[in-house]
């Protein structure tokens, strides 16, 4: 038996050479990776962390642990499929968890919910631009050592046969007689548009499970990074009569079936529907399943062989709703995994 050697990392360019060794030995398991979003995340003066790494024969292992309003989280967590080297790694920041009275640790989550959390149950390889995906063996030793999943996600999608045929003529009619008002996203957003979806996320997503709210900047660099791949011919944002934004879709282009169509899974050209959010004040008013309709029905018409729901928090009233009245197939599962100490 080899003996492990765990090190408190203080350098975070050597934190991030350790992910890159352990990416390229994995060859075709190459876990989704953010290493640069760390750079901006240990720059942070009010979140307390401990970057922490494992060696033993060769192979390694790293996590970033931090503690955010009373809780324990597991960040930026790579290693090679050692189960040695992944217990001491664990045991070693659940020590730091409890020499700063936590009880309880999530992950994984890389800084926050905004950037890339939860792991993919099912796959290796990503379906999609921005699913999360990594060896199937972190799952197993993330549970052998006690975690446990605390929220389940899924990527569904809709049978073409239960939709109703509809026109954007008719939807922008519907909700005119509602005072609401249909617009397609802009190439571009902007920094008006910026702020103002900003500001109707945060009201959206205050209430989901372990959100914490993002700098302004930090959201107009995300926002800008994906500008790219929004599908805007399918991508909308209703306003009320007082010109605020009251729900959300957004679509991204299929970019993988353009780069690796040869692939069995990106044969068919997909859209991805990412985000469905409608303001508190506004749910149970049926905008949801109209524009979702919509979506679909222009999809199939621009050319597209499927639509995927990506990603929706099983929990989240959308995600229930949208399930029992299209039907949907669960295409994959994904976790966000929990231990209490």
């Amino acid at each position: 038996m080899n003996t492990v050697k765990v090190e408190i990392i203080k350098n975070v360019g050597k934190f991030i050479e350790i992910g890159n060794r352990i990416r390229n030995r994995q060859e075709l398991l190459v876990p989704k990776s953010e290493d640069l979003s760390i750079l901006k995340f240990v720059e942070q003066t009010d979140v307390k962390m401990q970057m922490l790494s494992a060696t033993s024969d060769g192979n390694e292992g790293r996590i970033l642990a931090y503690l955010e309003k009373g809780v324990g989280f597991i960040g930026w967590y790579e290693c090679d499929e050692d189960m040695e080297i992944h217990q001491s790694l664990m045991d070693s920041a659940e020590e730091w968890f409890q020499s700063n009275s936590i009880t309880e640790i999530f992950g994984p989550v890389n800084g926050s919910t905004w950037g890339q959390y939860r792991f993919n149950l099912d796959c290796e390889y990503p379906l999609f631009v921005g699913e999360p995906f990594q060896p199937l063996f972190y799952i197993d030793f993330w549970e052998y050592t006690g975690y446990e999943t605390q929220l389940f996600y899924k990527t569904e999608q809709p049978p073409k046969s239960l939709l109703q045929e509809t026109t954007a003529q008719a939807v922008e009619a519907h909700f005119d007689q509602h005072g609401m008002s249909i617009h397609h996203f802009p190439n571009q957003l902007g920094t008006e548009l910026e702020d103002e979806l900003y500001s109707f996320y945060d009201k959206c997503f205050v209430t989901n499970p372990l959100y914490s709210k993002i700098e302004k900047e930090s959201y107009r660099e995300l926002s800008r990074k994906i500008e790219g791949i929004i599908e805007t011919r399918l991508s909308y944002f209703l306003r009320n009569k007082e010109g605020e934004i009251i729900a959300v879709f957004v679509c991204y282009r299929d970019i993988y079936h353009e780069l690796k169509s040869s692939a069995k899974e990106h044969q068919s050209h997909k859209l991805i529907l990412k985000t469905i959010a409608t303001h508190p004040d506004y749910q149970n008013q049926k905008i949801g399943t109209i524009m979702v309709n919509l979506i679909h029905n222009q999809a199939y018409e621009i050319g597209f062989d499927q639509v995927i729901h990506a990603m929706m928090f099983s929990g989240n009233i959308t995600s229930k709703v949208g399930s029992k009245k299209f039907n949907t197939k669960v295409l994959r599962t994904y976790s966000l995994m929990k231990k209490e100490l």
